[in-house]
């Protein structure tokens, strides 16, 4: 599939109403490049969220004309948005052709059909409420891309190279991607697989048949043999490259390419997280989407900047806080050897802000694992996906119920890695819990006064969490007690407060 950049040539303004702008006709036009965070030309106000830095919500319109050559009636005809904060409607010629309310899962949505010759309009509508705990920015922040193939073409984000047998001598490649026939008659077809090495040589190739029927798409697996595979490891992350080609009487008709990895990953309670057979502790950073003062564009180099920071600091893992990474970080993760948990919700059902995505959670929650699946499986970098982020529902029942279909949902669609939950004790503990904190702090109150007592309630907390992860006289850590649960999970023991002191040091203000 023919895949072109799509960022230049648009334009954007605030929008309030689309009938009034009907009368009236819209204003404000401002001209700009792809990714883009609307919300920074907005003026602050006092009364604003602290976490949207003091901006204000609102929507706002992007515009762009997408040209049409005459006789390109037969071409099938894709856009392919990263990520658009929030509540995205995409129009094609006033259709809506597509709606998606969470603002960080990448979708693609098919529009030859509304396409006519000549100059088309394509507008994207997006809407920033007081719906996140940190600073989320706004509008179309991520890349898009044009996708362009013939009806009979290999359907987009649907290559994935998986390695489910891997040893010295042999790595076991499973490639499927499904070919789709939107012509009027019967496709006789072949799909090629070539794999090459980092110098890019080709190391193995296949070739198989595939028969579709109109309107059919079909899953097209092959398995190959990669004698002598080179592992992905932190500090040697080799990277495949895997080449799909799609033939009609020997002519090449689609495309479709993916980086890849072959490394072993498995986790138990005695031995704990391995990779390659070699035991791993994650050194992990939490890590928000925004680029600070950049605003919330995601520029790839600044993306893989972040990486190469974190990883000369020390670290070998990243977290994404709270929602899935951007396919720019998690291809600097893959090129530079950093682990990664990629994080699909911050709340379920329960809203944690007035308009968040628990409005649309219900409905939805499906469509966003399926998008971050897709985008993470063809990562070597990728090893954990986590269901959520500090989740009010997860200490009741039905929580419970539905933690466990997020996690079989990931796992039917990737049973390759783990599935996790970023579980906060004072929500999981429920009422109960909360009402045991309130008298608490309520006696600490009354003993010390006010907001004092408060204090001394916190630095209790903060005493018990010190104690744990204090090492013993011999300067190593008791493998024992909640430090043995970590490593069991993977997890390196808390190092907040080390990393703060080095921190201290080098950055005295």
């Amino acid at each position: 599939m023919r895949r072109t950049p799509f960022n230049a040539g648009w334009t954007v303004s605030e929008r309030a109403n689309r009938f009034e702008e009907r009368l009236r006709g819209s204003t404000g036009q401002l001209e700009v490049t792809l990714p883009h965070d609307a919300m920074l030309g907005s003026t602050r106000v006092p009364d604003a969220s602290p976490a949207a830095a003091y901006y204000p919500g609102g929507t706002w319109e992007y515009h762009r004309t997408i040209e049409r050559a005459v006789g390109d009636d037969d071409a099938a005809v894709f856009l392919d948005f990263e990520g658009v904060y929030r509540d995205a409607l995409v129009f094609v010629n006033d259709n809506v052709v597509a709606h998606q309310p969470n603002g960080y899962a990448g979708f693609v949505v098919q529009i030859d059909h509304l396409l006519h010759d000549g100059a088309n309009d394509l507008k994207v509508e997006v809407r920033a409420y007081d719906d996140s705990r940190w600073y989320s920015g706004a509008g179309i922040y991520r890349n898009v891309w044009l996708l362009e193939a013939g009806r009979v073409h290999l359907a987009p984000e649907t290559l994935q190279v998986l390695t489910p047998e891997i040893d010295d001598d042999v790595a076991v490649l499973q490639v499927g991607v499904v070919v789709r026939n939107q012509s009027a008659s019967l496709s006789n077809a072949s799909v090629a697989v070539e794999i090459d090495d980092a110098d890019g040589i080709v190391v193995t190739r296949c070739e198989a048949p595939v028969t579709t029927f109109p309107g059919e798409a079909l899953l097209a697996r092959q398995r190959l043999t990669l004698p002598e595979p080179h592992r992905w490891r932190p500090d040697d992350p080799y990277l495949y490259r895997c080449r799909v080609a799609l033939l009609q009487a020997d002519r090449v008709v689609d495309r479709e390419e993916t980086s890849f990895g072959v490394r072993t990953l498995s986790l138990d309670s005695v031995r704990g997280l391995r990779i390659n057979d070699e035991p791993v502790l994650l050194r992990g950073a939490c890590v928000h989407h925004d680029n600070g003062p950049l605003g919330a564009a995601t520029i790839d180099r600044a993306e893989e900047r972040r990486v190469e920071l974190l990883k000369a600091a020390g670290f070998n893992a990243i977290r994404s806080a709270h929602n899935p990474l951007s396919r720019a970080m998690l291809t600097a993760c893959d090129r530079l050897g950093v682990f990664v948990m990629d994080e699909a919700f911050d709340m379920w059902q329960q809203p944690k802000s007035e308009h968040d995505f628990a409005l649309h959670f219900t409905d939805r929650w499906e469509g966003v694992i399926e998008a971050m699946v897709r985008k993470d499986i063809n990562h070597p970098s990728v090893i954990l996906y986590s269901i959520g982020n500090e989740i009010p529902d997860a200490g009741r029942p039905q929580g419970s119920r539905l933690g466990r279909a997020l996690a079989e949902k990931v796992r039917s669609l990737d049973h390759s890695r783990f599935v996790t939950e970023a579980v906060s004790g004072f929500l999981i503990g429920g009422p109960e819990l909360m009402d045991e904190i309130r008298a608490r702090i309520g006696a600490a109150g009354q003993e010390a006064g006010g907001e004092l007592g408060l204090q001394l309630h916190g630095s209790a907390l903060r005493d018990r969490r010190r104690a744990v992860s204090q090492p013993c006289d011999d300067g190593k850590r008791d493998p024992s007690g909640r430090d043995r649960h970590r490593m069991a999970r993977g997890l390196s023991p808390p190092a907040g407060d080390r990393r703060l002191h080095l921190d201290g040091l080098g950055l005295p203000r």
